[in-house]
């Protein structure tokens, strides 16, 4: 049986992938909800979305041992 284990009403940094793979602009999606739109006004459940290919994001830090 699936359980529920987080809620994040925050978008994360890695949106962008999933942006990539559904096609849905998350960003736009959350302003049109606070907005008052529903997530069906926005024909956006879950039958209507679907991943498409593959995405991959990278992030690179740096630090310099010097500065410690």
């Amino acid at each position: 049986m699936p359980y529920l284990r987080q809620v994040n009403s925050r978008i994360q940094v890695e949106h962008t992938v999933t942006e990539e793979v559904t096609g849905v602009d998350i960003v736009q999606t959350q302003i049109r909800v606070a907005q008052g739109y529903s997530l069906p006004d926005l024909n956006l459940t879950q039958e209507n979305i679907s991943s498409r290919g593959f995405a991959i994001q990278a992030r690179v830090t740096t630090e310099n041992p010097a500065n410690g």
